[in-house]
């Protein structure tokens, strides 16, 4: 059974992300531009949600293609990344064939060449067994035969020994380029002929960004020299901006790191970002509301949204923690909490805990129109929410009244205050924080005070990365 995927990721489990179409586009592309191989860098940020794109693509791909998943953060504790590059092309493609013993061997005879000095046991084994001869000795032979010195002669210094030796295996590694893709090209062939599915091979390597840089690098460097393996089509998913403070880590930071990427890639696309407000609607256990409140739940994704974006939180799989744990406390409690100051806490604790403290410790509003906090977080962004009538109402001020009437003691005032004569807009502002207050994660007579708010919020656990749902999103 395949488990290098599991089979229950497909794109209906995701229909609201509604991604299902794009990778038909990218299936039928890809298909026409593999002859020859082709390499593509799925580009999308940290939490958009690549590698659930990924692995819904291979387990629709794989009824008609091979399909190899490379996972790179599970195999970073290695120190050679061609040694786990190897191991998952020969579990995912040679198993179907593994009677061709043959075959196998001369797989991974040619890609020996690849396989760092830390594993010379292989190398040394593999020799012996072939030649019979102890490794020195097959070496020495070796080196005489290409480069026409008898290094067993005294004359002959060790310096000039290790030399010849360096020599012997760079030039094996150039040659070994070429026969190492004819290897795969033949299991490639075999694995078509076998299973009845079609070229060309996909190979999805997948969570460079969260590799240790040096390792990122290590496994692009290394699948570059068969990149363009006939009937080949590799996919490389990355956080691009990400990958590029590796490369700089590694090579300096006034390294061109663009430059750098583009002479890997033959193209790049990024995944495009799905509706958030559209994604919210998804968990329908958090909108529950009295029965006067007069806001339809697309209203209220969209407030939702709103929040999200005012504090730059903008990956699915940050939203979905905080979401999961609004959908854990449903019920969770026999007081009513209203959901949108909690929410609202939550996003403040999880991705700016020092005004969450300051919030908790000091009483202050941290939506306060002369805060720290407002200062930093506006100081690039005007954002807006627009009321049901129209009436446009600064983020801002909606947050900061969404907890001022927690407690009407906390400290600060509001980017735009109500002017007294403005009776009109005074009253629909009322009447919109009224109703959007109305929408709760429970409903009893007994309502939370703001110490339960920062109770609940406090017992939250969503720092756990992979704690809910889209583990590996």
């Amino acid at each position: 059974m395949d488990k290098f995927v599991e089979e229950n990721e497909v794109f209906e489990k995701y229909s609201i992300i509604k991604r299902e179409q794009y990778a038909d586009f990218l299936t039928n592309f890809l298909n026409q531009q593999a002859e020859n191989g082709y390499v593509l860098n799925l580009n999308a940020e940290w939490g958009a949600g690549k590698t659930t794109f990924l692995k819904c693509w291979y387990n629709k791909l794989k009824a008609n293609h091979p399909v190899v998943y490379f996972d790179a953060w599970k195999t970073d504790f290695t120190h050679d990344a061609m040694t786990a590059l190897m191991d998952s092309f020969h579990a995912q493609l040679a198993n179907p064939i593994s009677g061709n013993k043959a075959l196998i061997r001369d797989f991974y005879e040619k890609g020996m060449h690849f396989i760092k000095v830390a594993v010379p046991s292989l190398a040394v084994g593999y020799l012996k067994h072939k030649s019979g001869m102890p490794y020195d000795e097959s070496l020495l032979q070796d080196i005489t035969d290409t480069f026409g010195i008898n290094v067993t002669e005294d004359s002959c210094s060790d310096a000039l020994k290790e030399t010849l030796k360096a020599a012997l295996e760079q030039r094996k590694k150039v040659e070994g380029i070429n026969e190492f893709k004819t290897a795969l090209e033949k299991i490639a062939g075999e694995y078509i002929k076998v299973t009845h599915k079609n070229f060309p091979i996909y190979i999805f390597i997948d969570e460079l960004d969260r590799c240790r840089p040096n390792y990122a690098i290590e496994v692009i460097e290394n699948v570059k020299h068969f990149f363009n393996t006939k009937n080949f089509v590799f996919v490389i998913a990355t956080d691009t901006k990400q990958l590029q403070h590796s490369i700089k880590a590694i090579y300096g930071y006034k390294f061109d790191s663009n430059l750098y990427l583009s002479r890997f890639f033959d193209n790049k696309i990024t995944l495009p970002r799905p509706n958030i407000s559209e994604y919210i609607l998804n968990y329908k256990s958090i909108f529950k509301k009295k029965k006067d409140i007069k806001l339809n739940n697309n209203e209220l994704a969209n407030i939702y949204s709103t929040i999200f974006e005012f504090h730059g939180v903008n990956s699915l799989r940050d939203i979905e923690k905080i979401l999961n744990t609004l959908e854990l406390y449903n019920n969770c409690s026999d007081i009513e909490f209203k959901t949108l100051p909690l929410l609202t806490l939550l996003v403040l604790k999880t991705f700016h805990p020092e005004h969450y403290e300051e919030f908790k410790n000091k009483n202050l509003n941290p939506y306060s129109k002369n805060s720290e906090f407002i200062s930093k977080i506006m100081a690039n962004k005007i954002n807006t929410y627009t009321s049901m009538n129209n009436i446009e109402i600064v983020t801002q001020s909606f947050l900061y009244y969404c907890l001022q009437e927690l407690d009407s003691n906390l400290i600060g005032k509001p980017q735009t205050e109500i002017q007294p004569h403005d009776n009109a807009m005074k009253n629909e502002i009322k009447e919109f924080l009224k109703l959007i207050h109305n929408q709760t994660i429970n409903s009893y007579n007994n309502k939370a005070l703001l110490i339960d708010y920062i109770n609940l919020t406090d017992l939250s656990f969503i720092t756990d990365q992979d704690k809910y749902g889209f583990e590996n999103i």
